[in-house]
């Protein structure tokens, strides 16, 4: 059993920054107003809550989802890019992460036979420095690769890793390994591992050691390693002669053929490679793709292609409006959008300062109702043209009649999704990917600007509707990616001081979305791990931001400041980190949280047992995408192994056992799938064979399934669990 950490103690009411009511009384929480009471009310607002997360961060950072698995040019999954190097996979609807392990041991990630596949040198364009390195890979060798982001080395080094050995057995290591953390248990044979060090801080110092222990692994295992580095790397003339390869990148045209003819790999090789030579061909790509662009950009241009073809629609329409929408084509966009135009009339200022406005908005509320999304727009608009200077124009003859919704939807190229009576009437930019490129020209090009605009912002946090509250933060998160000091002072610091949860809740969506610049996700992870341990406030935050992708930066650190923190006395907090384990386990890391959660339940300790409890209470419901009839749990019962059969059996005993006997419903639920797969009866009998072992448990059983036969489960279920339970009685 992990050691428990005593809880932390209450901050000096004198501490500065602390923000501690003046009383004498110990201090609470403030909670939200409209807090949902009953329990399914609350895990529906949660469901509601992670959703609504997850889109806005799409809108933000589209990047991020369904970019390339290998980092810059490849894909074969859908997958989510947990900042610092970690990866969620989705394959198949499950869900695989790629962050750290538990224990901090690193997390080897196999490619499948479907990555090694779209390494086949037929799919590849073959340059002078794969040839090189492909040559160079023998076993105990260790490689260094040099070059940019998103020129393609990653793809080239699992290139040639695939051809080294008998066959093809690449795994690559998350960006937060520390090679000098690798033991020779965590290397296999003959396999070629991939390090992504780009970001890494031991490469700019003396470094010599860690490619010495990397050889002496990759010596006695007989492996190959391939090391990502930076141009920026701290590396001697004589490490570079003797590991590094400089990566030359391919043409961009070239690239951009081979992804299209491994995404037409379904028809014959021959009619693969002739559609996609005609695509390379066209002359708008000719355009765009030069001598410049990155593979990166490259592959992303030809998935965006391949994308759209495959709704049947024409060729050149295709091809004109995913070049429109490049980086470079839609900062031009974003720009006109925001220009103020040529000098004009006081009414044309007027009019443009409302269509901006609403421009930015839409930005920050895409996809909300048009009664949101307009009345937003009427207050940013009000608080831009107090900063001009100046009193109106007697001349001026605008009123509020010479604006019209379809004006500013023309305007915006937006559209309104209205569609039935009585439905709601939802606008969205036509061009999602303008979002970000929106916020970054407005931060970046409109000084004056900004001071309204982060007024604005925080007048949207205080919304009633959660989803804008999400919303907004999730901008100001955003923002915080071009001036992290100033958002921090500005937002996150007061929130973080206050007692207000609703503030507590708004620097966790803010802090998740600033984590998605991979160059702030260690300071930010840094500050959950201070901030675990630190005030009232800090800790409130830090458990809400531990339910977000934050937990999954460094799933070691997470556990350790949730089993703090739920170790108190203080039942809200014991809640939110019950809430956060349940989210990190639907996030992917369900095997960690259900080893975790089982040594809470076999604790000394009060508080973890009943976080374990509530969290349990969570689980024992969810769902996988791919399963949503089964609960993620008893999935992973019936295929775990004997350790998780036991942890998991250990979750159920310490539920069960509480004394409110909240878990008994969700228990039920389990008994009723044995109804409609009788193939589970075996495995949950022994299952309810193997809790009865506890004589109070036993009798608990007995009653629950005496009371749900022919009422909630079947008469045959029922005996069938009641025979194996006596079976184990003594």
């Amino acid at each position: 059993m992990n050691e428990i950490d005593p809880p932390p103690k209450e901050p000096d009411s004198d501490e500065p920054g602390s923000d501690k009511p003046d009383s004498d009384e110990p201090p609470r929480l403030q909670a939200e107003k409209g807090e949902p009471a009953r329990p399914h009310e609350q895990l529906a607002e949660e469901i509601r809550e992670r959703l609504l997360r997850l889109e806005g961060l799409s809108r933000l950072y589209p990047e991020s989802v369904g970019a390339a698995a290998f980092g810059d040019g490849t894909a074969i999954k859908n997958q989510f890019n947990v900042p610092q190097g970690g990866r969620i996979y989705h394959a198949d609807g499950d869900i695989t992460i790629g962050s750290p392990g538990y224990e901090q041991r690193p997390e080897p990630i196999p490619l499948t036979e479907d990555e090694l596949a779209r390494l086949d040198p037929e799919y590849l364009v073959v340059t002078e420095t794969l040839t090189t390195l492909a040559e160079a890979m023998q076993p105990g060798r260790v490689h260094g690769l040099a070059g940019p982001l998103g020129s393609g080395r990653t793809t080239l080094a699992l290139a040639a890793l695939a051809r080294f050995g008998t066959r093809p057995r690449v795994v690559t290591l998350p960006g937060v390994t520390d090679p000098r953390r690798l033991r020779l248990a965590d290397v296999k044979t003959e396999t070629g591992y991939l390090i992504d060090a780009s970001d890494a801080d031991w490469t700019r110092s003396k470094n010599q050691a860690v490619f010495q222990h990397l050889t002496h692994l990759a010596t006695q295992a007989k492996s190959a390693f391939v090391v990502l580095l930076s141009e920026r790397a701290h590396l001697t003339p004589d490490q570079r002669s003797t590991y590094v390869v400089s990566h030359v990148p391919p043409h961009a045209i070239r690239v951009f053929e081979r992804c299209l003819a491994y995404g037409l790999r379904d028809q014959s090789r021959f009619e693969a490679d002739r559609q996609a030579r005609r695509l390379a061909e066209h002359q708008r790509i000719r355009e765009e793709l030069d001598s410049d662009t990155r593979p990166r950009e490259a592959y992303a241009l030809a998935m965006s292609v391949l994308n759209r073809l495959r709704q049947g629609r024409d060729l050149d329409e295709v091809i004109n409006e995913v070049c429109d929408e490049r980086p470079s084509r839609l900062r031009e966009r974003a720009q006109s959008l925001l220009a103020p135009g040529p000098a004009a009339s006081a009414t044309q200022a007027k009019e443009s300062i409302y269509r901006r406005s609403f421009v930015l908005a839409l930005a920050v509320l895409d996809g909300k109702s048009m009664v949101t999304i307009t009345s937003a727009a009427l207050r940013l608009a009000e608080k831009v043209d107090v900063e001009r200077e100046g009193a109106p124009s007697a001349e001026s003859t605008w009123s509020p009649f010479d604006e019209t919704l379809s004006g500013w939807l023309e305007y915006a190229h937006a559209e309104d999704d209205h569609q039935d009576e009585g439905t709601e009437r939802r606008i969205r930019l036509r061009v999602p990917a303008l979002i970000p490129m929106i916020l970054d020209v407005a931060w970046h090009n409109h000084p004056t600007l900004r001071e309204p605009l982060t007024d604005w912002l925080s007048d949207l946090t205080e919304d009633e509707d959660t989803q804008v509250r999400i919303a907004a933060a999730q901008a100001i998160g955003k923002l915080a990616g071009y001036d992290y000091t100033a958002i921090d002072e500005e937002f996150i610091q007061p929130w973080v001081r206050a007692y207000r949860v609703a503030g507590h809740r708004l620097a966790a969506w803010a802090l998740e979305a600033a984590a998605q610049e991979a160059r702030f996700a260690p300071r930010v992870r840094k500050r959950l791990q201070v901030w675990a341990r630190g005030t009232l406030p800090q800790r409130s935050v830090a458990v809400r931001a531990y339910a977000t992708s934050l937990g999954l930066l460094d799933i070691g650190d997470t556990l350790s400041g949730l089993r703090g923190i739920a170790a108190t006395a203080r039942a809200d907090l014991r809640t939110e980190a019950a809430r956060a384990m349940a989210e990190l386990s639907l996030g992917g890391a369900h095997r960690e949280i259900v080893r975790e959660l089982a040594d809470w339940a076999r604790a000394g300790n009060t508080g973890l047992r009943t976080a374990a409890v509530e969290a349990m209470l969570r689980l024992a419901v969810a769902t996988r995408d791919h399963e949503p009839h089964r609960p993620l749990l008893l999935g992973m019962l019936v295929e775990g192994e004997a350790r998780v059969r036991a942890e998991i059996a250990q979750l159920w005993r310490n539920a069960l056992a509480d004394q409110g006997g909240r878990a008994w419903p969700a228990f039920s639920a389990w008994a009723r799938h044995a109804d409609t797969d009788p193939g589970l009866a075996p495995l949950l009998g022994d299952f309810v064979a193997g809790l009865g072992a506890d004589p109070r448990l036993r009798r608990a059983l007995r009653f629950y399934l005496s009371w749900w036969r022919d009422r909630v489960i079947s008469t045959a279920t029922a005996n069938t669990f009641l025979a194996y339970l006596d079976r184990r009685s003594p």
